[in-house]
């Protein structure tokens, strides 16, 4: 190789990790493929090949010899044959694309449509270091992932020298992800010149527009990542169908829209009929199919100027969904489940996620104990929305129980699943603390705590978000106790660690709970200044995916018409009342399982507000239908009493 530094990289690689079994050799093909040859010795070489190498990366410049042609095919039967090693294949961009030789014209043909392999284009070596880094991750086989934090490569906790992010083929055709680089810079300019000119309302202004455009930026990195991940995989497999191979190739060109106009949902739900009639027949057919429909989501993730992206993300799967059962695709369905999860559509993510249980059981070899972990988990906070309190505790209780299992049986994993192990304890002490069951809720807050500080104290890029929210309910659990001070410590290191670190979303729910703490401390230009925050951050998230955002702004509004009331300024109680309401309305009509104690809460708020019977009647009834919710319990005890 003539990148200086490719040496150094592989040779980094390989202290990081012998001691696990992982050791790359580097070979320029055609320099010692000659040299053998004269040797005498090709042989030997393709036995290496065939028979210990687990996997071989090609990098093809301007030409494709026929020695490297030749090592190709070995690699290619031993696959077939032997299922190894992985075959992973980059071809040089000269100009605007690969030049076109008669050598490479040839390579191209036999490994895209000979072996059905995708093949990924380089402008710089860094390209193919992501994919080296993407497979030890893999192998290492303990959950292990390589994850974007600040611009930097990292490997669960481990730091990667050597490699830019902008060198990688995918960003540097991203047109969205340079527009957003540029406007950082660009907002970088303003603050300074602003310091400069001591114009601090607008350092204050570009700040914040700095702090969007970053959690922004940062998102479309790791969803970059996600895709350059899943190409790999289709390198790394084989037998890619040419409608997927084209779609990635135009993905990695920053050709988003093209891409998604391949797989047109029109054409995916007549396979799915087509294919739901024949039924497990045509398993990989199945298989193929749900493929496609996992790029056309990507597809959609990547579109970040598309506003409806998130109902096409949702047609997508739905139109899919049942061709996922039939050929055990748990990764899909489980995704699927989240995604509602996320779009507040709790009793559709209940339905999906009651069937991929059932799947589980019925076939507990096909799966890791760590899948019915993750289910069991998100299982858990959907029965929490549902109101179906004892089904919750139950599956907390499951994935706790696994989880811990796996902490202490399972030493190559081990902070993974103490992580795992820690979100639950988080989430088993917030569903104490809502049932009034202070001595659990405190016994699991801790714990998660204790194992967070940990965690973040080794990688705090990784893990402080999670601190954070730990803080963060600790914070409400000492409030509800009436206990401030402790309260207060917990809130303030949590805001330290979500302004650092945290997305829009997180930071609006620490704001919107310090908003309530302040108002409550009789600290009104706080509270006015956190709730102001809190209702901007959700205003914009809800203009993008109102699905998802907009309870939590109707949280915000109802809090807003709470605290100006106290204040007796009427305008604006009266104003952020109705809004709230509005938007509650809409969510039980959607989903009143969920929503109806929120919607009772407001009509309750706005029955004192206006001294009205009609809006209190109207709350007694919607919280009679949730009587074990404690704010529904106590505006039956108030208005029954």
């Amino acid at each position: 190789m003539k990148e200086k530094n490719w040496g150094s990289f592989i040779n980094g690689l390989n202290r990081k990790y012998i001691k696990q079994g992982i050791f790359i050799d580097l070979y320029d093909c055609e320099t010692v493929s000659n040299q053998m040859r004269a040797e005498g010795s090709q042989k030997q070489h393709d036995d290496y090949i065939e028979n210990e190498a687990d996997a071989t990366f090609f990098m093809f410049f301007k030409k494709a010899g026929e020695f490297t042609l030749h090592e190709l095919q070995i690699a290619r039967d031993a696959l077939v044959n032997q299922k190894r090693p992985d075959i992973f294949t980059y071809f040089k961009v000269v100009g605007d694309d690969i030049e076109q030789t008669d050598q490479i014209k040839k390579a191209v043909d036999i490994i895209a449509n000979s072996y059905g392999h995708y093949f990924s284009k380089f402008t710089d070596v860094d390209t193919i270091k992501l994919g080296m880094l993407q497979y030890i991750a893999d192998k290492l086989n303990d959950g292990s992932s390589v994850t974007i934090y600040d611009g930097e490569f990292y490997v669960n906790d481990t730091k990667i020298d050597g490699i830019e992010l902008d060198n990688i083929f995918a960003y540097q055709n991203n047109s969205e992800y340079k527009r957003l680089k540029e406007k950082l810079s660009e907002l970088d300019d303003k603050i300074n010149e602003a310091i400069k000119n001591k114009q601090f309302k607008d350092i204050e202004t570009f700040t914040q527009q700095k702090e969007t455009a970053e959690k922004v930026f940062a998102k479309l990195e790791s969803d970059i990542l996600n895709m350059i991940i899943n190409m790999q995989k289709e390198m790394q497999k084989g037998n890619i169908n040419p409608v997927r191979m084209q779609a990635y190739q135009l993905l990695e060109m920053g050709k988003i829209k093209e891409a998604q106009k391949l797989i047109p949902i029109g054409i995916l739900k007549a396979r799915s009929e087509n294919l739901l009639l024949k039924n497990q027949i045509q398993q990989q057919d199945n298989k193929d199919l749900v493929e496609n429909a996992k790029v056309r989501i990507e597809t959609l993730k990547l579109d970040v100027s598309n506003s409806d992206r998130f109902n096409m993300m949702a047609d997508t799967y739905e139109s899919i969904i049942e061709n996922a059962f039939l050929c055990y695709d748990d990764v899909f369905i489980y995704d699927y489940c989240s995604f509602l999860d996320k779009q507040n559509n709790s009793p559709k993510a209940y339905e999906v996620g009651k069937k991929l249980e059932g799947l589980y059981l019925l076939n507990e070899n096909k799966f890791e104990k760590s899948d019915f972990a993750s289910l069991y988990n998100l299982l858990g906070i959907i029965c929490g929305n549902l109101s179906l309190h004892k089904k919750q505790e139950n599956y907390f209780k499951k994935s706790i129980m696994i989880n811990e299992q796996l902490v202490k049986i399972d030493l190559i994993g081990f902070d993974t699943y103490k992580a795992n192990l820690a979100c639950d304890y988080d989430i088993a002490g917030c569903f104490y603390d809502t049932q009034g069951n202070t001595e659990q809720a405190l016994y699991y807050l801790v714990r998660a705590i204790k194992i967070r500080e940990q965690l973040a104290k080794e990688n705090p890029k990784k893990y402080n978000q999670n601190l954070a929210t730990s803080y963060n309910n600790a914070g409400n659990f000492y409030y509800k106790q009436g206990n401030n001070q402790v309260a207060n410590y917990y809130y303030s290191k949590a805001l330290v660690l979500f302004e650092q670190f945290a997305e829009k979303s997180c930071l609006a729910i620490i704001y919107n709970n310090l908003a309530v703490f302040y108002k409550e401390q009789g600290k009104t230009i706080k509270a006015e200044h956190y709730l102001i925050k809190a209702i901007e951050i959700r205003e914009q998230l809800a203009k993008d995916n109102p699905e998802k955002y907009n309870s939590g702004l109707a949280t915000s509004y109802n809090n807003a018409g709470n605290f100006y009331s106290a204040q007796d300024d009427v305008k604006k109680a009266e104003c952020y009342y109705i809004k709230a309401i509005k938007i509650r309305k809409q969510l039980v009509k959607y989903n009143p399982e969920r929503y109806n104690a929120d919607l009772a809460d407001s009509y309750y708020s706005y029955g004192f507000f206006t001294d009205n019977e009609e809006y209190f009647d109207k709350a007694l009834t919607l919280a009679k239908t949730q009587p074990d919710n404690p704010y529904c319990r106590q505006i039956i005890s108030t208005l029954e009493n």
